[in-house]
This record gives C-alpha cells, structure tokens and sequence, in this order.
C-alpha cells in the first residue's frame, strides 16, 4: 500500500490484518495531530455489495457508539474507509466489574440503534468493539458482514458468516435466519469471556463448537454479570433480552450522597471483587455441571 493515500493521509503502520482487509495508523499531511485508522479492502476479495452497504451504515446512521466514517478513497484494485482512530479493543484486556458493566451497556446501546433501523451486526466480538480506557468511550465496528433490510434479501440472511465462537444456534443451523437475537447471543458470549476469560462453547474444531453452541450448555458464571450471561445465552431467540433491556438493566450506578457532603459510588452488588481474568482463546471453558 501506498506510504501516502489520496495525497492526504500519510501511513504510519499496519494496526490489524484480516481475511479482506488491512487496517493501518494515519495522520494528516497537513495536520500530523490528527490520526486515523485506514481499512483498506481488496475488491477481489470482498463483494462489492458488502463494502457498499458498510459504507452506506456509517454514512447515514452515525451514532456515538458507532466509530465514524471521515473518507472514502478508492484507488485501483482497493477501497480504503479513513476511520476514528481508538485506542484499542477489549480483547486481552483486564477489566474492572464496573468497567464490565460500562462495556456491555454501551455495546448495547450501539446494537440497539442498529436493531432500530434495521440492520444485524453478525460480527459482534471482542475484536469489533473498541475501547478508551481513559475516557471510557465504547464503540462498535467492522460492519462488513452486516445485513440491512433495506439492502438485502431475507435469502442473505440464511448464509453462516461470522466468528464460529459467537455465532448464535439459529445462525449455524444451515437455513435458519439471522436476527436481531443473533446479535444478542453473541453479546452474551463476549459478556462470558470478559467475565471467566474463555469463550462458552470453545473447542479446537470448528464443527465440535458448533455442537456445543446447539445444546447450549455452559458452566453458569456465578456472581458479577453471571446473571446477564443468563438472559442473553437463551437458545429461543424470542427469549432473549433485546438490547434495549440489556441497556436499561446496566445503567450506571448512582452515586450515593454522604451526610459529610462527600459523594461516592453506590455498592456494585453485581461486581465480583478483583478484576477480570485476560480472555484465552487457547484454553477451553470447563464443562458445564451436571444437573
């Protein structure tokens, strides 16, 4: 890839590498202060289609829990989306019960806002949900596997995309359709792995994941969100919590007031003590106890 893009952006380095794209570290020409993060996509690799409604999501939804599409420059054989350059991601981080809850309540409200207008993210896992740890900022992205109903077919939704560990049971029964619930299950697992630092169903295939993710059986998570896990990793879809209650049910705490006039935080009576263990995907969860 070019050194300098459309003349504006100069490449600082490669952030990231997937099957379709590669993201890089930008700043201005004019203005070094101001970074980015380029995603740069080869045509040949991904349909023309999914790019364009990528594009068409962050163009006409922006929404604060959504990273922010500033350019779109296209050069011969690739498109590159010039995009809010974040920190990171919540993958391989520790993670306070407060900063647990937080996470969830604003990935929430950003699929939230998708759901309202139509559109199922299908790609929802650590990797896609980018994090501020100094400011707190919470936002979702990769949107190239997204499906909007004012774009596509209801055929498109029958086709098994996604990360094997989050997909939803309805997701890998080959016919079944994507929704909204989808979303939700892989919410849950994500929730999981922050909470134990393993993902539910995790196996070394694919196939025997896929097995697991059927029978929906984990090992309970006990205290912290444990109880969240519980009302989003529900194998009918119709009864899983929406995110509108996902967000409504981790509202951030009130802060309670002291007769010294001094204020502090309400006890977390969800918080498990300490932090988060590191998720590793390496190492399977255990087996989930016999009833």
């Amino acid at each position: 890839m070019a050194e300098l893009l459309g003349g504006i952006y100069r490449i600082e380095g490669r952030i990231a590498k997937g099957f379709t794209a590669r993201v890089y570290s930008a700043h201005r020409v004019d203005n070094p202060k101001r970074r980015y993060a380029i995603k740069t996509i080869c045509l040949g690799q991904l349909d023309q289609h999914s790019l364009e409604v990528e594009v068409q999501i962050l163009k006409t939804l922006p929404h604060p829990n959504l990273v922010r599409l500033y350019d779109v420059i296209t050069i011969p054989d690739y498109t590159s989306l010039v995009l809010e350059r974040m920190p990171g991601d919540v993958y391989d981080k520790t993670l306070s019960p407060q900063q647990q809850r937080q996470i969830v309540h604003e990935v929430a409200k950003g699929l939230g806002w998708l759901h309202r207008h139509g559109i199922i993210h299908r790609d929802v896992k650590p990797d896609n949900i980018l994090w501020d740890e100094r400011t707190g900022v919470v936002k979702l992205c990769d949107f190239g596997l997204a499906w909007w109903d004012k774009c596509e077919t209801v055929r498109g939704l029958s086709y098994i995309v996604g990360t094997v560990e989050y997909l939803a049971p309805e997701v890998v029964r080959l016919g079944a359709l994507a929704l909204t619930a989808s979303d939700a299950w892989s919410l849950g697992v994500v929730l999981y792995e922050m909470l134990t630092g393993a993902t539910p169903f995790y196996h070394s295939w694919d196939v025997m994941i896929m097995d697991k993710i059927l029978l929906g059986k984990y090992r309970p998570v006990v205290g912290g969100l444990g109880w969240l896990v519980d009302r989003l990793l529900v194998l009918e879809p119709k009864d899983r919590w929406t995110m509108e209650q996902v967000v409504s049910a981790t509202q951030p705490l009130r802060r309670r007031v002291l007769r010294s006039g001094a204020a502090r935080p309400a006890r977390d009576v969800d918080a498990n003590p300490g932090t988060a263990k590191k998720p590793n995907r390496s190492k399977e969860s255990p087996e989930p106890a016999q009833k």
